[in-house]
């Protein structure tokens, strides 16, 4: 590829980058207002794209994620997906968590 292909490829990633965190942002931030209710982000809790992918989980504490998603849809808040099954292996450890919300 020639050079101006490749610096417009990375110029379009950084906008897409920053919307990204621009959309994060907020939700992260109210899902962390909510700890006290039970509300727990599943992963880093900041919208900063150069650390996580534009998908953020989370977990209520006494609701499935079925009963979350259906909440949510029916306020036409959010466009979410329920999950039951989450494995994570860092550092040659595994993490389990079942039963989250996805929102992408």
């Amino acid at each position: 590829m020639s050079d101006d292909i490749l610096e417009l490829k990375k110029i379009v990633n950084q906008r897409i980058a920053t919307h990204e965190s621009r959309l994060m942002t907020p939700l992260l931030d109210y899902l962390k207002s909510r700890k006290s209710e039970g509300v727990r982000i599943l992963g880093i809790e900041e919208g900063d794209s150069s650390r996580r992918a534009p998908t953020i989980s989370f977990v209520v504490d006494g609701k499935s994620s079925k009963q979350i998603a259906e909440s949510l849809d029916a306020k036409d808040v959010l466009s979410i997906t329920p999950h039951v099954d989450f494995r994570l292996v860092f550092d040659g450890e595994c993490f389990m968590q079942t039963d989250f919300v996805k929102v992408l």
